[in-house]
């Protein structure tokens, strides 16, 4: 009978002792590894890099077991980011044991976790999933190992002891008997520990795709982290961020620009930055698969709305159009579509009828920063989850750009209708448009009146004008307009359109 396929998700030193460890175990053929784009057709020990992480929707359709070889030592984020993709996909992740090493039939072990030569895992002992136990590694009788856990090569965990879930206990290091190990730890090789160990996160090398006010706050919090490091800002080509350009130059940040992100050149120059986290916030160039996968940890980007509804172009616009209830903030990884990657990390705000194009941007400025900061650092602390957008909606919505023409206001709709359309692209958006004998009128605020009456009539009539401003006919009603600009003089009985 012949053996079920697994493939490898990593391609570095760990995914070579975890070759061995499955060889020796005999249970499965590796049919290959998936790697970094770069490291395409490599060979391992004999195996090919067959493909990279976007691959893996495909992947599952040939082969259905899969293991993540990827090491852990400052961080569990990436083996954590591919246990998820792996598990929302629907591949099954084996507990892989070594030949050489004792696990205990009294002992508990977690999927997608593997048991190195000469470990021992004791009776009563219990490890999570996707844990490394690693060479001449012990877990004592009793002990708990939590989720996405590296034990490292021969560090001792003593009777009783709780290790608390993404967990680094360094080599040769030595955990007292009952006592607990906080989440997000690092134990230090070479030592002992009777107490928790505060959890400091490994500095986090981030470049700066950015423009605009969205991307002004952003910064600034960024840039406020001591342990994050903003190694360049690339602005827009066609028109860069003076303020954004300021504040690099002030902080002896580099500040690029280029037409082309996506090509050699440009690759070239990021990757002598050797940044850790690509970061986007209304950068105006699609990445391509090379540049998004450069970094070790891929490229987020900050949306201003709530994926996966409401991907692309003018959403705050869009959702006052559509009457929403709220509108959301989404920080999500990059892949090659249009804000189609997973989902890190999601709010909403609400929408009142008080709110309008100008209320929402505030918000949004500083909703984005604080949000797109959270999530840098659960990415660099490892803490961070991944939602692929199917999981919620199997297609969601797209919104076009809104365009030079678009502006056009038509009585011919309900009155709620006129009413969210005109707050919708108020100031600092290009206003309502109509006309009267060939004159332009610009309309930047109507009242909504729900108790008026309801009545067949004349859409864009002038009914009455006061001191407060004029009221005009709708499909359904009427609304009071209370703002607006306009050289011509707008009396009773006029017909706007």
């Amino acid at each position: 009978m012949s053996k079920p396929n697994i493939i490898l998700l990593g391609a570095g030193g760990h995914a070579h002792s975890c070759i061995d460890v499955i060889e020796q175990q005999g249970q499965y053929h590796i049919a290959g590894l998936v790697g970094m784009l770069h490291e395409m057709h490599d060979k391992h020990l004999g195996y090919p890099v067959i493909a990279t992480d976007d691959d893996l929707p495909e992947l599952f359709k040939q082969y259905k077991y899969a293991l993540v070889t990827v090491g852990q030592i400052k961080s569990p984020e990436i083996r954590i980011q591919l246990f998820q993709r792996l598990s929302g996909l629907g591949f099954t992740m084996p507990i892989v044991i070594s030949p050489r090493a004792y696990v205990s039939r009294h002992a508990v072990v977690g999927n997608g976790t593997i048991v190195m030569h000469g470990a021992v895992i004791n009776a009563g002992a219990r490890v999570g999933a996707n844990c490394i136990i690693n060479t001449n590694a012990l877990v004592e009788h009793d002990a708990t190992v939590g989720n996405h856990c590296h034990i490292s090569t021969g560090s001792i965990v003593n009777g009783g002891t709780i290790i608390q879930q993404k967990t680094f206990i360094g080599s040769n290091a030595m955990i007292s008997n009952n006592i607990e190990v906080g989440e997000n730890n690092i134990v230090r090789g070479g030592g002992g520990s009777s107490a928790p160990v505060t959890f400091n996160p490994a500095p986090l090398t981030i470049g700066y795709f950015a423009d605009g006010p969205w991307a002004h706050q952003a910064f600034d919090r960024l840039f406020a982290d001591n342990s994050l490091h903003i190694a360049f800002v690339c602005a827009r080509n066609d028109k860069p961020d003076e303020v954004l350009q300021e504040k690099a130059l002030k902080n002896g940040i580099d500040f690029l620009i280029h037409p082309k992100i996506n090509s050699d050149e440009f690759y070239e120059t990021v990757k002598q930055y050797s940044c850790d986290l690509f970061v986007s916030m209304s950068f105006n160039q699609i990445f391509k698969r090379r540049l998004i996968h450069l970094p070790p940890q891929g490229t987020i980007n900050c949306h201003a709305g709530k994926l996966p509804f409401y991907r692309g172009r003018n959403i705050l616009n869009w959702a006052l159009i559509n009457d929403e209830p709220e509108f959301g903030i989404t920080v999500h990884s990059m892949d090659e579509g249009i804000d189609t990657g997973d989902i890190i990390l999601q709010q909403s705000h609400p929408i009142s009828d008080n709110d309008n194009y100008a209320t929402l941007l505030e918000r949004a400025y500083e909703g984005c920063a604080s949000l797109l900061y959270d999530a840098v650092r659960q990415i660099q602390n490892g803490t961070s989850k991944r939602i692929p957008q199917d999981f919620i909606h199997p297609s969601g919505m797209y919104c076009p750009a809104r365009m030079a023409g678009d502006e056009q206001l038509k009585w011919t709709q309900p009155s709620r209708d006129v009413f969210n359309f005109v707050r919708a692209i108020c100031k600092p958006g290009p206003q309502a448009r109509t006309s009267l004998n060939g004159k332009e009128i610009l309309i930047n605020k109507v009242i909504w009146m729900p108790q008026a009456p309801q009545y067949k009539g004349v859409p864009g009539a002038v009914l009455q004008k006061d001191e407060l401003g004029f009221i005009v006919k709708t499909l359904d009603s009427y609304v009071r307009v209370v703002e607006w600009s306009s050289e011509v003089k707008i009396k009773v009985g006029d017909r706007l359109g």
